[in-house]
């Protein structure tokens, strides 16, 4: 008997990741009568970040790939129960936080393949939409995370400098990293800004994308002055939380009334992003679908 394929979906984030979630998990009933089982157990439960499979990342982040293992072998055997072929897991950290997790994922990854056939999948888009969407994200985001540069008040340059925001935007190197630790497993990629995440993730499990009841959802956003004007005031607010939420709400609710023709756009940054997506999409082609 073949082995059931598990889609290991690793991002990248702000690729459509938290929309493809949603709509997996809505259309449950409709994977599983296409014999595709996307797990509810350890679903986050956040509506803001997605059904994204919470507990099974927090296992391998830390270190406990005992309880990972357990996670997947009572997966591999409901699917035989259920006689299904194939399981869906997705979680944008694992591309997030890969450097943080690297060892424990080959490890999990080598496990999955005493189980499944391991697929692993990743969507990305443009460089240059993926890199000022996730910087406003960092500035808005609470400083919860030095290395990531949340809640800071570094510019575009800078962030771009992260050795973190390097790592994610050279992500063929994951996927060659994945690919020599764990032999035997598959790679797919597909660009979500030619086709939408869930139809291109309908097509690498061989889902119909009619079949589906799409889930659009859309992450809170500022204005590029807006999130300017919030960068400035990031390190000062630093230490105040409760401060910082009264000024970020102010900045809010006036953002309808910001200058439209402002921009974060930055010349150096942008020729930066274009000289890295050129070395990207050549290094892919071997996994693009």
């Amino acid at each position: 008997m073949s082995k059931t394929t598990l889609f290991l979906h690793i991002g990248l984030p702000k690729t459509g990741t938290t929309s493809l979630q949603h709509t997996l998990l809505d259309n449950h009933h409709i994977l599983i009568s296409n014999n595709i089982l996307y797990p509810k157990k350890g679903i986050a439960q956040s509506k803001e970040y997605g059904p994204k499979h919470q507990l099974l990342f927090d296992f391998i982040r830390s270190n406990d790939l005992n309880q990972a293992e357990e996670y997947i072998s009572e997966h591999s055997d409901l699917t035989k129960r259920k006689k299904l072929t194939s399981v869906v897991i997705s979680h944008e950290g694992f591309t997030n936080h890969f450097y943080d997790l690297e060892e424990d994922l080959y490890e999990f990854i080598n496990i999955s393949l005493l189980y499944f056939k391991v697929v692993i999948v990743l969507s990305f888009k443009s460089l240059d939409k993926f890199f000022y969407s996730y910087y406003k994200q960092n500035i808005i985001n609470p400083p919860i995370n030095d290395e990531l540069g949340y809640g800071k008040s570094l510019t575009a340059e800078e962030f771009l400098d992260l050795p973190r925001i390097q790592n994610i935007l050279h992500y063929s190197e994951m996927l060659d990293n994945m690919e020599k630790n764990c032999k035997g497993v598959d790679i797919k990629v597909f660009d979500s800004s030619k086709n939408s995440a869930v139809r291109g993730f309908c097509q690498i499990i061989g889902l119909p994308y009619g079949l589906l009841s799409i889930i659009h959802h859309k992450n809170i956003s500022l204005s590029d002055f807006a999130v300017e004007q919030t960068r400035k005031l990031n390190d000062s607010l630093k230490d105040n939380m409760e401060k910082r939420k009264v000024f970020l709400d102010r900045i809010r609710s006036k953002d309808q009334h910001s200058p439209s023709n402002f921009s974060l756009d930055n010349n150096f940054v942008n020729t930066e992003l274009e000289l890295i997506e050129r070395q990207q999409l050549k290094k892919i082609k071997k996994w693009l679908i």
